[in-house]
């Protein structure tokens, strides 16, 4: 659900949360990844219904898809909580309008994938925002921050039989932004 509510006339907050029990009822054939470690003095599984499954010698040091029971696991990319919370206030400044805004974002831990290997904790995400616009609305200058919390985060996981890739969130970042409109 979400909430807005304007304080003040210039003053404005809104807030937001959902909560989603997602839960795969029955997925006896989900992906799942397995390691197959070269340097194992253990001999790899022949069983491809189980972690360590190499198959053939010569997938030792390689990803090899089988197949998991993920019934009962967490729908991928689905967090059981997430948050906003965020806040506006415009007003007069130098013959033009200025707003400062800001927006804090929270999430659960959440998986990338049905079987519950590729995980990302919980993380909470700060921006803000101070924008001036001339009277005209042609001219703009801003200064914004993004990820002010620095928070280290995958936003992509990409898994397959050659290996794992991450995308990670960028860091902290500030900046200038100048408008012209014509």
């Amino acid at each position: 659900g979400a909430v807005r509510y304007k304080l003040t006339q210039a003053f404005n907050v809104n807030l937001g949360a959902t909560w989603t029990h997602a839960r795969y009822d029955s997925f006896e054939n989900a992906p799942f990844y397995s390691y197959c470690d070269p340097d194992s003095n253990a001999n790899p599984t022949a069983d491809p219904g189980v972690p360590g499954y190499c198959g053939a010698p010569e997938n030792a040091g390689a990803l090899t898809q089988v197949t998991a029971d993920a019934s009962d696991n967490h729908m991928q990319r689905s967090p059981d909580f997430t948050a906003n919370l965020g806040a506006s206030y415009v007003t007069g400044l130098a013959g033009g309008v200025l707003t400062l805004s800001s927006n804090l974002y929270y999430t659960s831990k959440f998986w990338f994938d049905p079987s519950e290997q590729f995980e990302q904790e919980a993380y909470t995400v700060l921006g803000a925002r101070a924008q001036w616009v001339d009277r005209s609305e042609r001219y703009s200058i801003a200064l914004f921050g993004d990820n002010l919390t620095d928070e280290r985060y995958r936003t992509q996981v990409l898994f397959n039989s050659i290996g794992i890739g991450n995308t990670w969130s960028a860091p902290l970042t500030v900046g200038v932004q100048l408008g012209a409109r014509f």
